[in-house]
């Protein structure tokens, strides 16, 4: 009952959607996407490891590191990838705003500490990995 309640926000008893479990299916949301891309980046640096760089498309990664690509959950839309030469990448979901930013995370303008519900409101989901040696 939880989960559907959870997913739905909705319970058998009231069938108007509650304010805050709607608020969960965001935290379901991003929990989600913080799991796809933790597998596709351990995917992502097994094939450099094997093959001295990352693919060029996750669609490489198919068969020999994952059965299928996983699509993100806010979107259905395969995840946004950008590798950044042969030993960086940029891996990110288009976040709760719906909106593609480059892989751009969320910096209020006022350089004031982002709240972590603003991360979930505003700007991509992003992974990134570059090593401590290299530069952007």
């Amino acid at each position: 009952m939880r989960l559907k309640v959870l997913l739905t926000g909705q319970d058998k008893f009231n069938h108007e959607p509650d304010v805050e479990m709607l608020r969960d299916k965001r935290w379901f949301h991003f929990a989600q996407c913080a799991t796809d891309q933790a597998r596709l980046a351990c995917s992502l640096e097994r094939f450099r490891i094997a093959h001295g760089a990352y693919p060029r498309t996750l669609e490489e990664l198919v068969p020999d590191y994952l059965a299928s690509v996983p699509r993100d959950v806010l979107n259905n839309q395969p995840y946004l990838y950008v590798p950044d030469g042969q030993s960086a990448f940029v891996l990110y979901s288009i976040g709760q705003n719906q909106t593609d930013d480059g892989g751009t995370v969320y910096r209020p303008s006022d350089g004031t500490r982002r709240s972590f519900e603003s991360k979930l409101r505003h700007g991509d989901w992003v992974w990134s990995y570059r090593p401590k040696n290299t530069k952007p």
